[in-house]
């Protein structure tokens, strides 16, 4: 072997180690390793600008750009609300199967990050093993199809690059297909070794947020584990107001009725998750207290104090909107319990509210008397509406277009990124 050739393994390996050592910032390891190429003129610099523009590469970043509107939509979630019922061997199989066709023609990350919270949650079989099979199961459907992993675009695009016709969009599915079968065999025989998890409590910095179901809700009629309520991302149903009367804890088969208040404990960021149900309505948009998009970028948290003229007071009499331009999206108190409506919570010194914010608040003089201000609170940009379901339909379009018709799915996916 030549002088270079050692070379080349040499940098091969220490970028191996350096991925390894700095997995948080693989970008440098990568550009400091282009970098040693072009300096030991391993590569020119017409060689990088080429692959920089590779069809491949660039169809895989469109493909990560969708993935990401993706898990803005509620798809993923409503297919993950029906996995966990009936026996725990047809459950997990579910489970598997849907992850391996889902990441057929979507980015495993994506994928597996919207069905962790479903597993995590719930109570059919333990979390622990099911996590590391439904690893492999996002991996191995990657493997069905030509968009399914990094590494069939980058072969495809050589390929053609090399005066070839290319792959067709299913040209691995039989020998993808066949490595998922064995695999699934092997999963479901081995994940009953696999150790439990301990399922931890609902975090106590968790915020306590309610919805109310509209007259006209679609909901109504149906279960909670039917309307896909019971596992969502970050947030757990713990109770549930009904004509005066506290459901708790609330059964999966409960149905839900008209002027429900469904009362969340959880993640913050994750309340435009609950935008994304017809006729559910935060208590911060009842009664028409909250204007357009301040969900979306106005939420600051504030911590209630000692002297605070609203201590001792409910939220309903507090009057937020008129004293603050602000209206309550949630509430924490650390080291005690809250429990029922929002709005008969009774406020006290030293419990955290998340607030929607108007542009007046910043101008009101009894900020200061009343709150100390913590942050800024940026909740996760969930789709809901039209622009869910255009979103879904549009990519999946894309995907049937460029299968079915000539248009690569290069084009398919700027036209429908441009839209």
């Amino acid at each position: 072997m030549t002088i270079e050739q050692w070379l080349m393994i040499g940098v091969f390996v220490a970028t191996f180690i350096s991925l390894v050592k700095y997995s948080q910032v693989p970008e440098r390891v990568f550009s400091v390793t282009v970098l040693l190429c072009l300096a030991l003129s391993f590569v020119s610099v017409d060689d990088i600008l080429s692959n920089a523009v590779n069809p491949g590469l660039v169809t895989l970043v469109l493909l990560v750009l969708c993935s990401f509107a993706f898990e803005r939509t509620s798809i993923l979630r409503r297919l993950s609300a029906g996995v966990f019922n009936g026996s725990k061997v047809k459950s997990t199989f579910r489970l598997l199967l849907g992850t391996a066709l889902a990441s057929a023609i979507m980015s495993n990350t994506a994928v597996v990050a919207t069905l962790i919270n479903t597993v995590k949650k719930n109570k059919l079989i333990n979390a622990g093993k099911l996590l590391l099979p439904l690893s492999y199961a996002a991996i191995l459907g990657g493997t069905l199809t030509l968009v399914g992993t990094s590494t069939n675009l980058i072969v495809n695009s050589l390929l053609i690059k090399q005066g070839h016709q290319g792959f067709g969009f299913f040209d691995f599915t039989l020998i993808g297909l066949s490595a998922f079968v064995l695999c699934l065999f092997v999963i479901l025989l081995r994940s009953r070794s696999l150790p439990n998890l301990v399922d931890d409590d609902l975090a106590t910095n968790d915020y306590l947020l309610e919805a109310e179901v509209a007259k006209s809700s679609s909901l109504i009629g149906k279960s909670i584990e039917e309307n896909g309520l019971r596992n969502l991302d970050s947030l757990f149903l713990v109770e549930i107001v009904r004509q005066g009367r506290l459901i708790s804890p609330v059964c999966p088969e409960e149905c839900v009725q008209a002027s429900d208040k469904l009362i969340f404990s959880g993640d913050i960021s994750k309340v435009l998750t609950l935008q994304q149900f017809d006729g559910l309505n935060l208590y911060a948009e009842q009664g028409n207290l909250l204007r357009e998009n301040l969900l979306r970028d106005n939420l600051t948290e504030v911590l209630v104090k000692a002297d605070s003229t609203i201590a001792g007071k409910t939220l309903k009499k507090a009057g937020f909107r008129a004293r603050f331009d602000a209206a309550v999206v949630a509430v924490r108190r650390e080291g005690g319990a809250l429990s029922g409506k929002l709005g008969d919570i009774v406020l006290q010194p030293g419990d955290f509210l998340v607030l929607a914010v108007g542009q007046d608040f910043a101008t009101r003089p009894n900020l200061s008397k009343n709150f100390y201000i913590l942050s800024g609170h940026q909740a996760d940009n969930m789709l809901s509406g039209w622009r869910d379901y255009t979103t879904v339909w549009g990519f999946i379009t894309s995907i049937l277009v460029s299968v079915f018709t000539p248009l690569p799915l290069l084009s398919c996916l700027f036209i429908y990124l441009a839209f």
